[in-house]
């Protein structure tokens, strides 16, 4: 289970908003200069990408996929694996959502 949480003190953070606004700043002048297209990435792809990845991590954490740890209580697979199988179930209704307009 992972968790982030910015551990930046607000000093840390204005001056890596600095530092940031600076390279962003660098880029442009680079992409005006050369005459570069922009490169958008939409907000759909970036979800779909992450949708992935967790999907495929929960379905790796299900019971039946942990025997290459050793052995799994006959427990999880009445308790953990349920559970697993709600949240993929609810997270399955993400590319439902984004594919409409």
């Amino acid at each position: 289970m992972y968790v982030t949480l910015s551990d930046l003190s607000e000093t840390q953070s204005e001056r890596m908003l600095e530092v940031i606004d600076q390279v962003k700043r660098g880029i442009a002048s680079i992409r005006n200069q050369f005459g570069l297209d922009k490169r958008v990435n939409d907000v759909k792809g970036t979800i779909m990408a992450h949708f992935s990845s967790m999907w495929e991590s929960l379905h790796n954490t299900r019971p039946r996929n942990l025997g290459g740890f050793g052995d799994v209580a006959p427990e999880l697979f009445e308790i953990l694996d349920p559970a697993i199988l709600q949240i993929i179930k609810v997270l399955g209704r993400m590319p439902d959502i984004l594919s409409r307009r």
